[in-house]
């Protein structure tokens, strides 16, 4: 069901229940009035009929209620009856509804006539019977009757006066009221119901021109925006979110293709080396020691710069998809530059100086710093001219690890690409000089996993200075 239907029978259903609710309410409203109505109206017969008799003269009491009865000039089916004590038949306006067959002697044989009669004698007894105040008789001739009954003291015993209104004025009143808000509410519906489409069709109209666009976007136009300008809040937030998000997965796929493109390159690179030296191998078929010497150094350099390649983007992926392996705690700072510096061959490591004289606890995870500071190292050893200075220090709340060099630098238009990966800026395109361009990138995306961050600026020495802020574990000491 489209969301245009379900909006158009959501609001019909909801006029019903409004509408149908409203009738029930006004329809028992109008009963209770009109019987409210009703009683008012009896009790003032009633008690005037009480008033008539009670001020009688002594034995006169069937007279004076004769004589009210009589002289009123009753509208409609309206019941006045009083009986009075003396009276040998009760005194009312409908005499022939009161009147007793039971003592005409025996029926004509036919059993349901009889059973008629007898239910008719016992609905007049019922009526002449009634208890005092109000009641509801059921006649066989005019329905329902609604009956107030009064006793009246007399000199001559007690008088019963009852007045009576049959109930078929107020039904038909209700119903009429139920048919018209029958009518009413039927029309009413089905307005609300032709709005409602209207109203769901103005609502599904942007959302169906969202839908046939992100059809075209994945269709592969990525360049596509929704460009939604709706009145209705929630739509533009919609059309708007939908829009970042294909900023965003334009960006990344750009960004996907760019990176196989310099993957390609950077591994064909080598490749390529290895083919044509191989090649120029193959075509002598007595080589010289030394060019097989050279060439299979060269071939060793290029398969190792290709596996320095692949393990960099295996450690992104590996970063990416968060699989860390290492939990983050608290470790010594100082001791990883110590031995990340210990580790490199002899003619690089007297190019570095470590300047930390006590232990700096860092919170993060260990062998992830270990890399992160092996790349800087080994940024800074390849654009620094002859000194690295690596300090460990403490700042608010965070512990740092900086390495300086005296290179060319990093200028501020490019301290931001530098993290980009296969980056390498003007002065260091050579991959001799300026590495396979993952090393940056890795770092950044290694402090980002443990909560760190990595800040480029200008070195002391000339260079550039590489600073990796991590949170300190002084405070959970």
């Amino acid at each position: 069901m489209s969301l245009r239907t379900r909006l158009s029978l959501s609001i019909a259903a909801l006029v019903l229940v409004s509408v149908t609710a409203l009738g029930i309410a006004v329809y028992n409203l109008v009963g209770s009035r009109l019987d409210d109505r009703t009683d008012s109206e009896l009790a003032v017969q009633a008690d005037a009929l009480a008033r008539a008799i009670a001020s009688a003269p002594p034995g006169r009491e069937a007279d004076a209620a004769r004589a009210y009865i009589g002289g009123q000039a009753l509208a409609g089916s309206r019941l006045l009856i009083a009986q009075v004590p003396g009276a040998a038949t009760p005194i009312s306006n409908q005499s022939p509804l009161l009147v007793d067959h039971s003592e005409d002697g025996p029926g004509d044989g036919h059993d349901g006539e009889e059973a008629e009669e007898e239910e008719e004698h016992a609905q007049i007894r019922d009526l002449l019977g009634a208890d005092p105040g109000y009641s509801t008789i059921e006649l066989a001739e005019s329905g329902d009757l609604r009956l107030l009954t009064r006793e009246v003291p007399t000199a001559a015993g007690t008088a019963v006066v009852q007045a009576g209104e049959p109930a078929a004025a107020t039904e038909q009143a209700q119903h009429q009221v139920a048919g018209t808000f029958l009518l009413i509410g039927s029309l009413t519906v089905v307005a609300a119901g032709l709005l409602g489409l209207l109203i769901a069709a103005r609502t599904a109209r942007p959302l169906e021109r969202m839908a046939g666009r992100a059809t075209e976007v994945d269709a592969g136009r990525l360049d596509l925006r929704m460009d939604e300008h709706t009145r209705v809040g929630e739509i533009a937030a919609l059309a708007e979110s939908f829009d970042r998000m294909l900023d965003r997965l334009e960006a990344s796929f750009r960004s996907q293709r760019a990176f196989v493109a310099d993957a390609s390159h950077e591994l064909r690179t080598p490749l390529t080396a290895i083919l044509g030296q191989a090649q120029v191998l193959a075509a002598n078929p007595e080589p010289d020691p030394d060019e097989v010497a050279r060439v299979t150094a060269l071939i060793e350099r290029e398969a190792e710069r290709m596996g320095a390649l692949i393990d960099g983007l295996l450690q992104l992926e590996r970063i990416e998809a968060e699989e860390a392996a290492e939990r983050p705690g608290p470790f010594d700072l100082a001791a990883v530059a110590a031995e990340v510096v210990a580790a490199l061959p002899v003619p690089q490591a007297d190019r570095i100086e470590v300047d930390s004289s006590a232990s700096v606890t860092a919170v993060g995870r260990r062998e992830d710093t270990i890399r992160i500071t092996r790349n800087l190292v080994a940024n800074a050893l390849s654009h620094g001219r002859e000194r690295v200075l690596v300090t460990v220090g403490t700042g608010t709340g965070e512990v740092t690890l900086t390495v300086d060099d005296d290179g060319p630098g990093i200028p501020p238009e490019d301290r931001e690409r530098v993290f980009e990966r296969f980056a390498r800026l003007e002065a260091s395109r050579s991959r001799e000089y300026g590495g396979s361009g993952l090393g940056l990138a890795i770092s950044r995306e290694l402090a980002r996993a443990q909560g760190a961050r990595i800040e480029v600026g200008d070195s002391p020495l000339g260079g550039a200075r590489l600073t990796l802020c991590m949170p300190s574990g002084a405070a959970g000491q």
